[in-house]
C-alpha cells in the first residue's frame, strides 16, 4: 500500500505509538484537574460562606458592646438622681412637675 502523505503517516503512527503507551497518565492529569477544580469551588464557597459569618458576628459583637456599655453607664451612674429623671424621661416618657408634655399626632 503506498501513501501519498509517508511522512505524515509515519509520524501518526510514532505518536499512536507514544500517546497509546501513556494514556492512563493522560487520563490521571485530566482526572487530577478536575478534582483540583472541585477543591477550588468548595473551597472558594466555604470561603464566601465564612465570610459572610464572620461580617455577620461582627456586626453582633459591634450592637452588644454597645449595649454593655450602656448598661455599665446605668450601673455607674444609678445613685445619681438626675440620671435617673434623663432614664424615666427617655424611655417611660416620664415628665416633671412642672413641664408640660406635647404628643404630635401624623393624620
Amino acid at each position: 500500500m503506498h501513501t501519498i502523505f509517508p511522512k505524515i503517516t509515519a509520524r501518526f503512527r510514532y505518536y499512536k505509538r507514544e500517546i497509546g503507551s501513556f494514556w492512563w497518565t493522560i487520563l490521571f492529569c485530566l482526572i487530577s484537574f478536575f478534582i483540583f477544580e472541585q477543591a477550588r469551588f468548595l473551597q472558594n464557597h466555604t470561603l464566601d460562606a465564612l465570610t459572610e459569618r464572620q461580617n455577620m458576628l461582627y456586626e453582633k459583637l459591634c450592637h452588644k458592646t454597645q449595649l454593655l456599655e450602656k448598661k455599665r453607664l446605668e450601673i455607674a451612674y444609678k445613685d445619681d438622681p438626675e440620671w435617673i429623671a434623663f432614664l424615666l424621661k427617655s424611655t417611660l416618657g416620664v415628665i416633671g412637675e412642672n413641664e408640660t408634655k406635647v404628643i404630635f399626632t401624623h393624620d
